[in-house]
């Protein structure tokens, strides 16, 4: 992919931008996987 970026910033920046929102995802998933890890014992 790094060939397919005429300003390579760019790549670092959309690295980053995926990053983040697959960070904030996962916090959203909190609640719900703890609730799963609880009815399994886990």
């Amino acid at each position: 992919m790094w060939d397919g970026y005429e300003h390579k910033a760019n790549f670092f920046w959309v690295n980053c931008i995926l990053a983040l929102g697959t960070s904030v995802i996962i916090l959203l998933m909190i609640k719900w996987l703890n609730k799963i890890m609880k009815e399994h014992n886990a």
